[in-house]
């Protein structure tokens, strides 16, 4: 005897933003932009560090209570500020500026076929800027670009191939009273690279408001 036929399945599509989506007889293909999210959750980091590292009252209100201590002299309250979490801050930095250099990578990847570039051995963020500079006019921006490019990939290959190891401390912040001293680590991935790392992904943005000629 045979089974009764099932419920009869029906077929959706999910269309994430920026995708596309095309259909021929037989077939379906879909195409998405995920440099475009990697600029959002760099740009959104971004200001997520900035809003919960320390401000530099803090930092001075705690500088000047050590100096102070063990003299006769009554160290001032530090004060508190809701919301401030320093390694949260590090962390969302550490996102920032990885997923600045994810959403330039991905537009690269998306642009290249495009442009057709010639075969490069130059390092990843040259390859980058050459490409794009071919694709779409970038202009007085090159110099710029190159230079920001340089950090940024620099910056992301360090803390994405870290390797754990002492090193020499370096000058991580300066406020008005208090020099901050730490870690390399602390001086790459603070809320001030962090908000390099949002600008450096609107480049995505730049580049795709001015293309050449070629890929109109």
């Amino acid at each position: 005897m045979a089974k009764p036929a099932g419920p009869k399945l029906r077929t959706v599509f999910t269309l994430p933003p920026g995708a596309m989506f095309i259909t021929r007889p037989g077939k379906a293909t879909m195409s998405v932009p995920l440099w475009r999210y990697w600029v959002e959750i760099a740009e959104e980091n971004a200001a997520l560090s900035m809003a919960l590292q320390a401000p530099d009252e803090q930092i001075d209100a705690m500088s000047l209570s050590l100096s102070l201590a063990g003299t006769d002299i009554e160290a001032p309250q530090v004060p508190e500020f809701p919301g401030v979490d320093d390694v949260k801050s590090m962390r969302c930095a550490l996102v920032s500026v990885a997923a600045a250099a994810h959403a330039i990578d991905g537009l690269y990847g998306s642009t290249k076929p495009l442009i057709r570039p010639p075969k490069s051995g130059a390092a990843r963020h040259r390859q980058i800027l050459e490409t794009l500079k071919l694709g779409f006019v970038v202009g007085k921006l090159a110099t710029q670009w190159a230079d920001d490019l340089e950090w940024l990939f620099d910056t992301r290959d360090a803390i994405v191939h870290h390797a754990e190891d002492q090193r020499l401390m370096v000058v991580s912040r300066v406020t008005s009273q208090t020099v901050v001293v730490g870690g390399l680590e602390s001086y790459q991935i603070n809320a001030a690279n962090a908000s390099q790392s949002g600008p450096n992904s609107q480049k995505c943005h730049r580049a795709l408001s001015h293309p050449s000629q070629g890929i109109h």
